[in-house]
């Protein structure tokens, strides 16, 4: 798979989990959050990109 692919995904997860959180308190978005990173962590290609890839999506829900 795509690396640009599965970072978009993670980043797209951490955008989503942003959402879940309060103010807005959309709580069923943390379980559609998560497909989108369980997706791209499954395709990594080593246990590395798979780290990074849940940085990633951590950095980006931190970010806002």
């Amino acid at each position: 798979m795509n690396a640009l692919a599965c970072f978009a995904a993670a980043a797209g997860s951490g955008v989503l989990l942003h959402f879940a959180l309060p103010p807005r308190s959309m709580a069923y978005l943390i379980w559609i959050a998560l497909v989108p990173l369980i997706w791209a962590a499954e395709r990594a290609s080593s246990s590395r990109m798979a780290f990074y890839l849940g940085l990633t999506s951590g950095l980006v829900l931190c970010a806002f």
